[in-house]
C-alpha cells in the first residue's frame, strides 16, 4: 500500500509529497558527511565550520539506522536517554515483528515499543540490550525562525548515516496522508518546512538547530519539488 501525503497552502495552491519508505537491502553502511560546498550560502566562517564539524561529530552516535528483523533499511532514528529512542511512527508498520536500531560499527540494539501519538507520526520506543550508548540528543527550547540554519542526521541512499543542512523556509504547514486508494489515513499540522537535501531513508531522522539541540524530526518530502521537506516539532 503507498502513502501519499498532500500539502494544502492557501498561497501554493496543492502539491504531492510522500512518506520516506525505504525497504532495499544495502550492504555499505559506511558513515558519509555531506556539507555544503559553498560556504557563502549560508554565511559560514571559517570558526563556525569548525563549531559544525564539531557538533557533527558528537552527534553522530545518537542517530541510528532502523531496520527490520529481516536486515530491511526502514528509516532512522534517535536517542533521547541512554535507552529511549524515537522514530516516525509511520517507520514501524506493526509490532507483531522486531525491530532494531543500528548505530554502525556493530551496535545494534532491539528496540520495544513503549509509547506513540498518531496525531504526531510519532513513536517512543525503548532500546533492550546490554552496553547501551551513553550519548543521547537533547531538545531546543527555543522558537524556531524563518531562515535559521539546520541540519539532520540520517540513513541515506545506501551509505548509512549522513549530514544534511539546509533552512526553515516556512511554518505552520499542513499535509493529508492518504492511501492508494485516496483515503485520509491522518492529517498532520504544525510542520515546519525546510529546504534540504532530504532523501528516502530520512523519515524519523532529527533536526538539530547550530547548538546541536533537537528542534523536530523528519516525517516528509516533497515528491514534486526537489529539497523541500517537512519535519514536526519536537
Amino acid at each position: 500500500m503507498t502513502l501519499i501525503l498532500i500539502f494544502c497552502g492557501l498561497a501554493l495552491g496543492f502539491f504531492t509529497v510522500k512518506y520516506f519508505l525505504d525497504l532495499r537491502f544495502f550492504n555499505d553502511e559506511s558513515s558519509v558527511v555531506m556539507v555544503a560546498d559553498d560556504k557563502s550560502v549560508f554565511g559560514i566562517g571559517q570558526n563556525d565550520e569548525k563549531t559544525l564539524i564539531s557538533l557533527i561529530e558528537t552527534l553522530m552516535p545518537v542517530a541510528a539506522v532502523v531496520r527490520d528483523e529481516n536486515n530491511n533499511v526502514l528509516g532512522s532514528g534517535f536517542l533521547t536517554s541512554n535507552s529511549s529512542f524515537i522514530t516516525a511512527r509511520h517507520v514501524l508498520e506493526n509490532f507483531d515483528q522486531k525491530y532494531f536500531a543500528d548505530f554502525g560499527e556493530g551496535l545494534i540494539f532491539e528496540l520495544r515499543f513503549e509509547d506513540e501519538k498518531k496525531d504526531l507520526d510519532l513513536v517512543y520506543l525503548d532500546l533492550v540490550g546490554e552496553n547501551l550508548p551513553k550519548e543521547f540528543a537533547s531538545f531546543s527550547n527555543q522558537e524556531v525562525d524563518l531562515g535559521e540554519e539546520i541540519f539532520s542526521i540520517g540513513y541515506q541512499g545506501g551509505y548509512g548515516n549522513s549530514v544534511v543542512k539546509g533552512v526553515v523556509s516556512g511554518k505552520n504547514r499542513y499535509i493529508e496522508v492518504e492511501n492508494s486508494f485516496g483515503q485520509l489515513i491522518v492529517s498532520l499540522s504544525g510542520l515546519l518546512q525546510v529546504d534540504m537535501n532530504v532523501s528516502e531513508g530520512m523519515s524519523g531522522a532529527p533536526v538539530f538547530n547550530m547548538n546541536g539541540e533537537v528542534i523536530g524530526m523528519i516525517v516528509a518530502v516533497s515528491k514534486d519539488d526537489e529539497g523541500v521537506g517537512f519535519i514536526i516539532e519536537l
